[in-house]
Order: structure tokens, then sequence, then C-alpha cells
């Protein structure tokens, strides 16, 4: 980034991070941003859970979002997020003294819904990369969310009855939700989908 303060840029981070990420503020600079972030939080749940240490996190070329090492291999993380579209829509759209109201209710996820989302974004980030680069294939999707009403305890209950169809161009999937301070690890809550880091 050019010409830009070390202040500049974590204002523009928390700003990026604050407004939900790349929806709230879809300029390029913030979803790299996030993307990174993001990358990072994974990378310490993964290791926590499973001793797999990714380093060198930075930007890609789209694909993938994210380039990484593993020991020695480069590695490729394609992100997504999951959220309630319509209902942040409405919330960005509000005066702030409204922002809330009426929206408990839509802001509800059930498992069904969790489990139809899920693989609407598998399925969209697979035909996208099919249409595009036939060879390419990412090393993983990390599917995050910070929606207020998912929370790691039901993803968990959920989780244990579903299973997700692995996609060609996405050899693993991973779901990662923002901190939680009712989450009994010192990290992201991380739910692996389908798939390995072999």
């Amino acid at each position: 980034m050019a010409n830009q303060s070390d202040d500049d840029f974590i204002d523009d981070w928390v700003d990026a991070i604050n407004q939900r990420g790349i929806f709230a503020r879809p300029t390029q600079e913030a979803r790299r941003i996030v993307d990174r972030s993001t990358a990072a939080e994974f990378a310490a749940a993964l290791k926590s859970l499973h001793g797999i240490e990714i380093t060198s996190i930075c930007d890609g070329p789209d694909p993938p979002d994210v380039r990484a090492q593993v020991g020695t291999r480069w590695i490729g993380l394609e992100m997504v997020q999951l959220l309630k579209r319509k209902v942040l829509e409405k919330r960005l759209r509000a005066s702030p003294a409204f922002a809330y109201q009426g929206q408990f209710e839509e802001s509800q996820w059930t498992r069904e819904e969790f489990e139809r989302r899920v693989n609407e974004l598998l399925d969209a980030k697979e035909n996208k990369y099919t249409a595009r680069q036939e060879d390419w294939v990412a090393d993983a999707l990390i599917v995050h969310t910070d929606e207020d009403w998912l929370d790691w305890h039901a993803i968990q209950g959920w989780l244990s009855g579903l299973n997700f169809r692995p996609r060609r161009k996405l050899r693993s999937a991973y779901l990662l939700l923002t901190y939680s301070p009712l989450y009994p690890k010192p990290h992201w809550p991380l739910f692996r989908l389908y798939g390995n880091f072999d």
C-alpha cells in the first residue's frame, strides 16, 4: 500500500472488520484485509486443533484469495462469507436508532437453512472456478461468518448429522466463526466440513 501510514492501515483494517468485512465495504483493499485476517485466524485454529502450521500468509492472485505455506509447499485458500444478506441490507439502510428493529426472527438460523446456505456457497465457488480455470484447485475453502445468531455450540450439534459433498475444485472446506468468549479454546471456532489438509 503506497503512501499509507501504519495508523491509516490500522484504521482501514478496524473499519473493514467492524463493518462486517467485504459486504459493507466492497473495496479491493477492504477485501484483502479481511481475507488475510481471516486466514491468520484459520491458521491459528488449524494449528491448535490439528497441529498443521500455516505460514507466509499473503494476498493471492485471485484465485486464490490468499496464498500461504504449509512447510515448503505453497497452498491456495479461498474465502467466502456466510451471512443473511437480506437482514444485513435492511440493517445498513436503516437509521442507527432503528437498525435492529423487527429483525430478531429474521436473524435466527435453523439447521436446514444453515445446510442449504453452506451448500449454496460451496456450489457457487465450485461453479465459478470450473468455468474460469479448468486446472486450478483450492487447497481449502474457508467459509467464515460473524452472524450474531450462529453460535459454535449449535453448529457443533448440527454438523454431527450433516455430510457436505466434496467439490472437485475445493480439496477441503472449513467453517470459521469469529471469536466467542464461551468457546473453550484460545482461537476462533473452526469446523471441518469435508476433506483434509494433505
